[in-house]
């Protein structure tokens, strides 16, 4: 599970900046740096601001910190179907 990689990638394809996602979330930009360098982990509640922030609803925000190693290895075949699902739903959010 990658989660600061699902973050930074969340945050440039909705189009903002740190600094913005940090004030949508009601965090720090240190915070927001913090965890998209891996040396923090963000708790739930920090991940349900997140999603918030981001305007995804918090399990397909989890999907997205997905890594195809996190699957079964007879349900690897899933992970890039599901994978562009996500990609999809995400998107289609930033357009609504």
């Amino acid at each position: 599970m990658e989660i600061g990689k699902a973050i930074k990638e969340l945050r440039k394809q909705h189009g903002i900046s740190q600094k913005e996602l940090a004030k949508a979330s009601g965090l720090s930009i240190n915070a927001i740096c913090s965890f998209e360098r891996g040396h923090f982990a963000p708790s739930i509640s920090t991940l349900q601001k997140l999603a918030d922030a981001l305007e995804i609803p918090l399990p397909v925000f989890l999907f997205a910190m997905l890594s195809e190693e996190d699957f079964p290895k007879d349900k690897k075949i899933l992970y890039p179907i599901l994978r562009q699902i996500t990609i999809q739903l995400c998107s289609t959010n930033t357009t609504a």
